[in-house]
């Protein structure tokens, strides 16, 4: 476990100072606030539309979970290709470190680092809105909106961001990434065929519509708790076995070499 949390403390401090991301996600950030002072600041503080904070919260949550996921995804992608390139790998196995808790130590290092300007951007947003008028019960709610929306899609992308680039180019990935999150959680089905209306879903639908509903809001449409849960539940296990995946390939090059 002590290995683990070496991993972990090692990789968030590699990948939070990463200050190119940082600028990424403060250019996602900057459209996500500007989007969002329409649909809840002003609803708020004049009193356009009866808002509740759960509504708000699972609102913003849901906005934040647009484009910001693929700075994201792009900037998880690199991180194990790194390590392979200047044979951190190697060192690694020298010192006695297991597979698992290097995967394990790395992948909830960058998950979390990654994650980290995302909790900022929702802190200054629910900050904003109660200085415009809303309750200070959204902030804890914008806290538990987080927690349910956006942490479960940047732990699902942070997985396949490590796996699949061991298998392919970063920039092959990136590319197929970028492409997939946007068919696979925002194109319509009366459009394409696509994933976006099922619960293989990772952008948060369920979640918000099960318990941060707001109803008038569009791409609010409400879902149950048992269908949240079990999305909640396919996207954990599609996680795992992308990190199974990875551990049985990083076991079958070092048998190789």
């Amino acid at each position: 476990m002590s290995s683990v949390l070496g991993v972990i403390r090692y990789e968030y401090r590699m990948a939070v100072r990463r200050w190119g991301v940082w600028l990424a996600f403060a250019l996602a950030g900057a459209a996500f606030l500007s989007s969002m002072s329409g649909d809840t600041l002003s609803a708020l503080a004049y009193g356009e539309q009866a808002l509740d904070s759960l509504g708000v919260a699972g609102l913003a949550a849901w906005v934040m979970n647009t484009m910001p996921p693929v700075v994201g995804g792009i900037a998880m992608a690199d991180r194990l290709a790194r390590d392979h390139q200047l044979g951190v790998q190697e060192l690694l196995r020298a010192t006695g470190l297991s597979r698992w808790a290097y995967i394990l130590g790395k992948y909830l290092g960058v998950v979390a680092a990654t994650l980290t300007p995302v909790l900022l951007m929702t802190v200054i947003h629910a900050l904003g809105a109660v200085a415009a008028g809303a309750s200070l019960t959204l902030l804890p709610a914008s806290l538990l909106a987080f927690l349910g929306i956006n942490v479960p899609a940047y732990l699902f992308v942070g997985a396949f961001a490590l796996a699949c680039p061991a298998i392919m180019p970063v920039r092959v990935f990136q590319v197929l990434f970028t492409g997939y999150w946007i068919w696979g959680n925002f194109i319509s089905s009366r459009v394409m065929p696509t994933l976006s209306e099922t619960l293989f879903t990772p952008a948060g639908r369920y979640v918000r519509g099960a318990f941060f509903s707001a109803p008038g809001i569009s791409m609010g449409e409400p879902h149950t708790a048992a269908e949240a849960a079990l999305n909640l539940g396919l996207l954990g296990a599609g996680a795992a076995l992308a990190l199974l995946a990875l551990e049985r390939y990083l076991a079958w090059q070092e048998e190789r070499a």
